[in-house]
């Protein structure tokens, strides 16, 4: 079975040209290393890739764009694609790059701490771009390929998918219960990259230095604890600004005063609607000697 992303519901503002010389870079030095390069290529390769026993610091960076086989290459790729693009979009390409490089700097040190092999491939630093993209865009739809028997395609959070997916199943979970597939992948990295990413995209936007937005993770988590503090019958407090009330002058509004024909119409249609037709009858008669075109209510 796979399940695999293939888009997302997002409309970007600007290209996000900080990813396009990312995933650009990376196919560029797969093709030399592993393909075109021959000896030369294969010599970069060595001594680019992390050697968690002996690690040199320029190995943090040059690890990032080494990657096992082809298959290796276009699975990071796509990830980075659907991730990266939404949010270099938001960080701005110059940020996004940075930010990608430390979240593989930091991917590559949790590795080393915790394993004395060699490191190579992009996967620690867009794990950190896509916690990044759960902080921001928690409730967006990415759409899933599933081919299984039958191929069909789905929408599901983001939320969803990266939390319980991504980061709980495919590096918690399964791991623990297939132990031979440790020795394949750097789990260590992922959850290095994954808590950078976090940490540091919640920190920006807590912060202001990310604008903040209603979709954003802080948003939704806001709206949660607000629906359950209604639920719960909490005590709902409204913060503002301070309001103050001055007491100012009044006087008692002034009685409407009325034309003589009005007065007199007021008082016939009172008598009427006592049943007391002579005094209206009278009262209408000296109110057309004022005013000849005054009428009754047809109810009166």
């Amino acid at each position: 079975m796979a399940l695999i992303p293939i888009g997302t519901e997002l409309r970007l503002k600007k290209p996000p040209v900080g990813n396009y010389v990312l995933i650009t870079l990376n196919i560029l030095i797969f093709l030399f290393t592993d393909l075109f390069g021959g000896a030369a290529g294969q010599l970069v390769k060595h001594q680019w890739t992390l050697y968690a026993a002996v690690p040199d610091l320029g190995q943090y960076i040059t690890y990032q764009f080494l990657h096992g086989d082809w298959m290796h290459l276009l699975g990071n790729m796509l990830f980075l694609w659907i991730f990266g693009n939404a949010v270099c979009d938001r960080m701005g390409s110059l940020c996004y790059v940075l930010f990608y490089l430390a979240g593989g700097v930091i991917a590559g040190v949790t590795f080393a701490a915790l394993n004395d092999n060699a490191l190579l491939g992009a996967s620690g630093a867009i794990a950190a771009v896509t916690t990044a993209f759960l902080v921001l865009y928690p409730r967006v739809k990415i759409t899933m390929l599933l081919w299984f028997f039958l191929i069909t395609a789905f929408q599901i959070d983001a939320i969803i998918l990266i939390v319980f997916k991504m980061l709980l199943w495919d590096n918690i979970l399964a791991p623990t219960l297939d132990r031979g597939a440790i020795a394949n992948v750097a789990y260590s990295a992922h959850l290095g990259g994954y808590a950078f990413g976090f940490i540091i995209a919640m920190s920006l936007v807590a912060a202001g230095v990310l604008p903040r937005s209603q979709f954003d993770l802080l948003a939704f988590w806001s709206r949660w604890r607000r629906r359950v503090g209604l639920a719960g019958g909490a005590d709902v407090v409204v913060r503002g600004r301070p309001i103050s009330v001055q007491e100012v002058g009044s006087r008692p509004l002034e009685p409407l005063q009325l034309t003589p024909a009005e007065r007199l119409r007021e008082e016939a249609v009172d008598r009427a609607q006592a049943r007391d037709m002579a005094n209206a009858a009278e009262l209408y008669l000296e109110l057309l000697r004022i005013d000849p075109n005054q009428v009754l209510p047809r109810d009166t």
